[in-house]
């Protein structure tokens, strides 16, 4: 140990080694200062990121609690209140809104209705191209036994017919789209 009373005198080889064995030490220090740094720093980062999700989840919770509550407000508690003007005001907003909010489902209800219609209609269509498409197979078919019957090679055969690609229902913004351009063409005919 350095400083005891043993040791008293000591070479010039023996304090550089003991130099070199505390400098070796430090940076050791160093070193394990730096890491448990970084530890720190990663944890709190953690930390900072759950903060973050516990106030998304918080507000997410508090929308949902809000939502169950009703949109309709008491107006009074028991008590007698005195009714201004801008008391009425906010009353009126309130019920435009719950008037907006019920016009809202109904043409959401009208919307899910017509894509109803066209998602049937697209089906039959489908159905009808499948049908056809049955009946061409078939007749490809007994073309094809009759020409190798006569001899063809199977390579001068005609090709299948193909079924083509199933109709989709179009997107709400391409029926509109589509509505307008009939209506448009409606007015130039006439």
């Amino acid at each position: 140990m350095p400083g005891s009373s043993k040791d008293s005198y000591k070479t010039r080889g023996q304090l550089e080694a003991e130099n070199e064995e505390l400098r070796k030490q430090l940076a050791l220090a160093h070193q394990n200062v730096t890491v448990q740094d970084q530890i720190l720093e990663e944890a709190n980062a953690t930390m900072v990121f759950q903060n973050m999700g516990l106030k998304k989840m918080n507000e997410a919770l508090h929308e949902q609690e809000e939502k169950a509550t009703t949109d309709r407000a008491r107006l009074f508690k028991g008590k007698a209140q005195c009714l201004s003007d801008e008391f009425y005001r906010e009353v009126q907003a309130l019920e435009e809104g719950r008037r907006a909010k019920e016009a809202g489902k109904e043409a959401k209800k009208v919307a899910r209705q017509r894509r109803k219609e066209l998602r049937e209609v697209v089906e039959k269509e489908w159905a009808e191209m499948k049908c056809k498409h049955a009946e061409k197979v078939e007749a490809w078919e007994k073309e094809c036994e009759a020409l190798t019957k006569g001899g063809a090679r199977k390579k001068d055969l005609p090709p299948k017919p193909k079924l083509g690609k199933k109709p989709q229902v179009p997107a709400e913004e391409d029926v509109d789209d589509d509505e307008e351009e009939e209506e448009s063409l409606d007015d130039g005919n006439v």
